[in-house]
């Protein structure tokens, strides 16, 4: 977990991965922006079932208020969650692979993807 941790800045990811599908829909520069949009990383779990197999489970929590006088006092709020696929302790333990770091950019990639996806349905 420090090793994954420490190769990934999970909030930066997930901001740019917003930024980068959100600016493909919206004007992300507008001065007076009518919905504020707050994204926080909740858990980063490890999960693992009886025969040593693991996976990870990233759960993000999304918040949407409205911007200036009109704003509500309780913003919308959902959470979103990514479960990796399985694999075995050892895969997660070997330093020279790469799939812990594989499976939490996915992670982070199919939460954005959802959360855009989301915002542009409401």
């Amino acid at each position: 977990m420090l090793r994954l941790n420490a190769s990934h800045d999970k909030p930066a990811e997930l901001k740019t991965n917003i930024t980068d599908r959100a600016g493909k829909y919206w004007d992300l520069n507008f001065p007076n922006p009518q919905h504020m949009v707050k994204v926080e990383v909740q858990d980063l779990i490890l999960a693992s079932t009886h025969d040593d197999q693991v996976r990870s489970i990233l759960r993000v929590q999304v918040s949407v208020s409205k911007s200036g006088d009109n704003a509500a006092k309780t913003p919308k709020q959902k959470t979103y969650e990514y479960a990796g696929p399985y694999a075995s302790l050892a895969v997660w333990l070997d330093e020279g692979s790469d799939f812990a770091d594989t499976s939490l950019s996915s992670a982070i990639q199919q939460i954005s993807t959802q959360i855009v996806s989301d915002l542009a349905v409401n």
